[in-house]
């Protein structure tokens, strides 16, 4: 009998998509953590695709807990799901045994050593997916008949509003982000286009970093000399501070000034901003992708040597132990990017201890 799910509706790269923002969401999320993750094919008897799921594993040494996560599109588009909760846990199972990890205190000696084997699962399983093409409550129903307790994570709910802070100069390379950030669903607030003619500027400014959920601030030596990229900085944190420590402002990097050459009259504002991710807008992914495809490792090196600033940085100047848990967490979970960066050029197995 053919099996009961509808086709496959969405292209591989698109999938291929949705599965790198799955494991995206999970280090976000677990930013400690390694993730495990594999491909499952539900096909017809005829061997036709119907579906493609990811399994994926965060294993969250610093918790001692693996959070389990399935990514699928559409999720209940297809009739699915009663398949996807009777298989589930078998996938992840399977996919925790594939691996066994074994993490030290050396980093941190105030916590024993852990292994994937003393890890427990966290009770619910999330389920990420670009869209729920079915009613929440029929999803819990079906999970819950097979005794599985799940989060739902929509992509399509998850998109927040933004708003860009630059320079003048940088007008160029803000509309390029602004655009990608709403081709991808996510409302931005971008000056060329949202301000109303005649409104006074510093009150634009004021309501925009305090209505928008995230205030997105391109650094270079034009924007973080200009008096009023500095006071919206002033004003995002001070938001900040009020709301608990929440995370409102996204640095991004277009030069190197932010890291070598800033020094506000405020000597606390560079730090806060230095101690934070800073997104450096300085290798195409997708050049670099096809330099690894085509064997192009000259043209690889040449666009790593791009980074090179911003890691000597990371490596010279950031104290990764911060004593702040949420920094540390932060900074290890950079260590362990650039690791998986490097690791497509370089063969980390054949480095030779020193005595």
């Amino acid at each position: 009998m053919p099996h009961p799910l509808a086709p496959l509706g969405m292209s591989t790269i698109d999938m291929a998509e949705l599965h790198k923002n799955g494991i995206a969401f999970l280090q976000r999320r677990f930013p400690a953590a390694l993730v495990l993750n594999n491909e499952i094919t539900l096909s017809e008897e005829n061997g036709n695709i119907v579906a493609r799921v990811w399994p994926m594993i965060a294993q969250d040494s610093l918790s001692g807990v693996m959070q389990r996560a399935l990514a699928i599109e559409d999720l209940g588009a297809r009739g699915e799901l009663p398949t996807i909760a009777k298989l589930m846990p078998k996938w992840l199972d399977e996919l925790k045994g594939a691996v066994y990890v074994k993490v030290g205190n050396v980093l941190d000696p105030t916590s024993h050593e852990i292994d994937t084997n003393q890890m427990t699962y966290a009770p619910r399983t999330i389920l990420y997916t670009n869209k729920l093409s079915v009613p929440a409550d029929l999803v819990f129903e079906l999970f819950s008949k097979e005794n599985l307790l799940i989060e739902i994570v929509d992509e399509s709910k998850m998109h927040k509003t933004v708003f860009i802070s630059f320079g003048g100069p940088d007008e160029g390379a803000a509309r390029i982000i602004n655009d990608a950030l709403k081709s991808k669903g996510v409302k931005t607030w971008f000056f060329p286009d949202d301000a109303e003619p005649g409104a006074k500027l510093h009150r634009v400014m004021h309501d925009g970093v305090n209505e928008y959920d995230r205030v997105l601030l391109l650094c270079s030596k034009d924007a973080l000399s200009r008096p009023g990229v500095l006071n919206e900085i002033e004003r995002v944190l001070e938001r900040e501070a009020k709301e608990g420590g929440t995370d409102i402002l996204i640095p991004v990097a277009l030069d190197d000034f932010v890291y070598s050459d800033w020094a506000p009259n405020r000597a606390d504002i560079s730090s806060q901003i230095r101690s934070r991710v800073i997104a450096k807008i300085l290798i195409d992914s997708k050049e670099f992708d096809q330099t690894i495809e085509t064997h192009d490792y000259d043209k690889a090196y040449s666009l790593i040597t791009k980074i090179q600033p911003a890691l000597d940085t990371l490596f010279n100047e950031v104290r990764i132990l911060a004593d702040n848990p949420r920094l540390k967490h932060n900074r290890i979970a950079i260590l362990q990017r650039v690791f998986s960066f490097f690791d497509r050029l370089l063969d980390f197995s054949k480095i030779q201890a020193v005595n």
